[in-house]
Order: C-alpha cells, then structure tokens, then sequence
C-alpha cells in the first residue's frame, strides 16, 4: 500500500515542469530512517524490561517449578505407557 502511494505521488508530481523529486526522496528516506530507529530502540527498551522482570527470583522459582512438574510428568507417562508392539 505504501509502495502503490508513493508511485502515484511521484508519478503527479513528475508531471510538473521543473520538479525534482529528489528532496522529497530524502525526506522520506529520513523520516523512515527515524522511524524505524525510533521503534526498533522502543521494542529493545520493552524487552529489557521484560527481561528484568523474568531473571527475578521469584519468577525463576515458578519456571522452576513449572519445569520440574512438565518433568515428571514426562516420565511418569513413560511409565504407565503402554507399549504397542508389531502384529
């Protein structure tokens, strides 16, 4: 979609007698530039945060726990399980 408008501008606009499309080009490419900067530097900040916040303790001892308890029941399954063996 962007790519469809972006044609269509510079495709009027190159119809005017004397206009360079460069400086708008520039333009552009900057404030995608910063943009792009600007959200990538937001989604780092996020998951740093996020980060900070999944190495507490506290947390670790419930993914700990969590681990342990999808362990066993891992193993126990492997126990109980019936083997099926050819005809």
């Amino acid at each position: 979609m962007k790519s469809a408008v972006a044609f269509e501008v510079v495709k009027y606009a190159g119809a005017i007698p004397g206009y360079n499309p460069s400086l708008q080009f520039l333009l552009m490419g900057s404030l995608y530039a910063l943009l792009s900067i600007l959200w990538f530097t937001t989604i780092v900040l996020l998951l740093n945060y996020i980060r900070k916040r999944l190495m507490s303790p506290k947390v670790q001892n419930i993914i700990d726990r969590a681990t342990g308890l999808v362990l066993i029941g891992f193993g126990l399954n492997m126990i109980f399980k019936v083997q099926k063996t050819g005809s």
